[in-house]
């Protein structure tokens, strides 16, 4: 299959196609008035899959499509990029199953906004995430640097993934009234998330009746983007 990107639009909002070469990876927002089920009107087994991905403090995300190699992962080089916000603090998203270690990735994030006080403090066990030079009003977007990890996800055909938590943790001293210039992403678990999960989904996406089920994401290395 020749590599390709597509965007289409129209039907859904934010949403954006993207392929990774032999094998192709889709990831788009999940409207909440859009039916989804394990199976289709046909009686087949539904291909797709929805993720559900907890945000502390509510952000947009740049989500990206990689491959997992060895104990890291790998961006797809030229497979573009699409950017989902928050809806009451989860990111909600209709992706194809990953196929021969396709995976998808937290690339970027842009918080609605910071707590105050020092947050992470420093010698942080993922890394580092620096603001960029871009921003959204006085939203400023942070990136990984150096050896930080980024949280990586599968998705599963004809389920609904929730994917885990992450947190937000600013960086900046107690007094500081200025955006930090570095974040700290943290994987947070909780024994009863999935049913708050479960409510949340039922209130918001009440079309959406696949089995909810728990693959927790997990936080890797990321390499050099590559084909």
């Amino acid at each position: 299959m020749a590599r390709s990107m597509r965007i289409t639009r129209g039907l859904f909002p934010s949403l954006l196609a993207l392929w990774v070469g032999g094998c192709a990876g889709q990831i788009t927002e999940m409207p909440t008035w859009i039916p989804f089920s394990e199976y289709t009107d046909n009686g087949l087994y539904t291909d797709d899959g929805v993720v559900v991905l907890k945000v502390s403090p509510p952000a947009s995300v740049l989500l990206a499509i990689g491959r997992i190699e060895q104990e890291g992962w790998r961006e797809k080089r030229g497979a573009g990029r699409v950017w989902l916000s928050a809806k009451d603090g989860h990111v909600v998203a209709k992706a194809s199953p990953a196929q021969q270690d396709v995976a998808y990735a937290v690339v970027e994030v842009r918080p609605d906004s910071l707590p105050g006080g020092e947050g992470a403090a420093l010698g942080y066990e993922t890394g580092f995430w620096a603001a960029t030079a871009e921003k959204a009003g006085d939203r400023p977007a942070y990136q990984p640097t150096g050896q930080a990890r980024v949280p990586v996800f599968k998705a599963t055909a004809a389920r609904v993934t929730f994917a885990g938590a992450i947190r937000i943790d600013p960086v900046r001293a107690p007094d500081s009234k200025e955006p930090p210039q570095k974040v700290g992403i943290t994987p947070v678990t909780s024994s009863d998330e999935m049913e708050a999960v479960r409510r949340f989904m039922a209130e918001r996406y009440p079309k959406v009746t696949a089995r909810l089920q728990s693959a927790p994401l997990q936080m890797m290395r990321r390499f050099e983007p590559g084909e």
